[in-house]
């Protein structure tokens, strides 16, 4: 679907298609090629509405958002196994209207 490259070419990030829910929302794995060692490291897997993909220069880090009900959210994840993205933080969709409540 979206992929993006590390500045030196080492890392691939991939956003693959996964299955279809019963309620019909796409699901993503968010994987890492790292070209050295021909290795697949799976970020994020069966996940929705991945967005803005983008890696360090280095390929050490990968950052995207996640679409949600109430904005957006913002993750960072080292590219390594059994590490999990972190929230760095979120966009609400209307802050002006949220201001108001």
């Amino acid at each position: 679907m979206d992929f993006t490259v590390s500045q030196d070419g080492k890392v691939i990030i991939l956003l693959r298609p996964q299955k279809i829910t019963a309620n019909g929302v796409q699901q993503f794995d968010l994987d890492a090629f790292l070209q050295m060692d021909q290795q697949v490291i799976t970020l994020v897997d069966n996940a929705s509405n991945i967005q803005n993909i983008a890696v360090s220069p280095d390929g050490g880090y990968v950052a995207f958002t996640q679409q949600g009900a109430e904005g957006a959210k913002i993750f960072i994840s080292p590219v390594a196994t059994g590490n999990q993205p972190q929230v760095l933080g979120s966009c609400n969709q209307n802050p002006q209207r949220d201001a108001l409540l």
